[in-house]
């Protein structure tokens, strides 16, 4: 198991259109929630199999190319299934183009780490949280956006 949590962390799968998947562990997402650089992140948890968390991907890719010269950065953790990784999430992937930095994280008991993310987290997606923790910005949404909801929320962070 230890060899699998190595592979899972470390081993990136790239395709033809440059774009790539990073597994990662719970430990490594909660390593990184405690980023302390004056960046809003915007991490969406979704999965391809939720069609509210595939109908509102779009507006994240959108932000993510509204931002580039930002301190803005969109997230896509995929909860999808570890035997799904390969099969679906990157063909998923590639037919719809995703431009954002996606990851899929290897979840043993999800309920182990979902207070971690956000105590208000009852664990459904899509859900999405957004920090700045130089800023001490915390804001936690658990359903789907609509693109004017999440500009203004975006706004609305990035000017306090």
């Amino acid at each position: 198991m230890k060899w699998m949590c190595t592979l899972i962390i470390c081993f990136c799968l790239t395709n033809s259109q440059s774009q790539s998947v990073e597994y990662k562990t719970f430990a490594a997402v909660d390593s990184f929630l405690d980023n302390r650089n004056d960046t809003l992140y915007i991490v969406n948890f979704w999965a391809t199999w939720c069609k509210p968390c595939i109908e509102e991907l779009p507006l994240f890719d959108s932000v993510t190319a509204q931002n580039k010269n930002a301190p803005i950065k969109v997230i896509l953790i995929s909860l999808d299934a570890q035997i799904r990784w390969e099969d679906n999430l990157v063909p998923f992937l590639n037919n719809h183009a995703i431009q954002s930095t996606v990851w899929a994280i290897y979840k043993e008991r999800p309920t182990d780490w979902i207070d971690l993310v956000d105590p208000r987290w009852q664990g459904t997606i899509p859900a999405t949280l957004m920090f700045n923790n130089a800023r001490q910005i915390n804001y936690f949404h658990e359903t789907s956006f609509t693109e004017a909801t999440l500009n203004e929320k975006i706004k609305t962070l990035t000017h306090q």
